[in-house]
């Protein structure tokens, strides 16, 4: 999968509340812009949340 069609999936399913994005890094706990992060492009739903 591209880059984008892995964010889009990891959106959509965020969306439709399939998957919850957490208020703090999964690293170091601090709040504000949280984003996930792909290691692994076919695993679209796998991230990290830095």
């Amino acid at each position: 999968m591209s880059k984008k069609s892995v964010q889009v999936a990891l959106k959509t399913a965020v969306d439709a509340g399939r998957i919850t994005k957490p208020k703090e890094c999964s690293t170091c706990g601090a709040g504000g812009m949280i984003h996930g992060h792909h290691t692994d492009y076919s695993k679209p739903l796998e991230v990290m949340w830095v």
